[in-house]
């Protein structure tokens, strides 16, 4: 398995005139998220949408459990899990839910006059 460090560099380091337009958007929200190694057993999952003195800049806590299993303390609220196999599991997650919540054009909703009294 590789490190998370080389996954990152490889994720920055892409070609950009191989990527189609779906590439890009998922390249958009790699960039955006970074999985950071803070202790022996423990990552954040930080937006870098926000300045590092927000505190929103933290998705989610991620701890090791055991060597296959890492459980996310999510400072947000999420439809993702708690437990996965790997930190970039947790990672990917976050990134699969943000390029689905960008993918859907709104829902228009129709607007009629106000009802007169009768």
């Amino acid at each position: 398995m590789r490190a998370v460090k080389d996954l990152l560099l490889e994720a920055t380091h892409r070609d950009s005139e191989d990527v189609e337009m779906e590439d890009e958007m998922t390249e958009l929200a790699q960039a955006r998220f970074e999985l950071r190694k803070v202790a022996e057993k423990d990552w954040l999952i930080l937006d870098h949408k926000y300045e590092a003195d927000d505190p929103r800049r933290t998705v989610g806590c991620v701890y090791e459990v055991d060597p296959y299993e890492v459980e996310v303390m999510w400072m947000r609220t999420l439809p993702v899990a708690t437990r996965y196999m790997s930190p970039v599991e947790a990672l990917d997650d976050v990134r699969r839910l943000h390029e689905q919540s960008r993918s859907t054009r709104p829902i228009t909703i129709p607007h009629h006059p106000p009802l007169l009294p009768t």
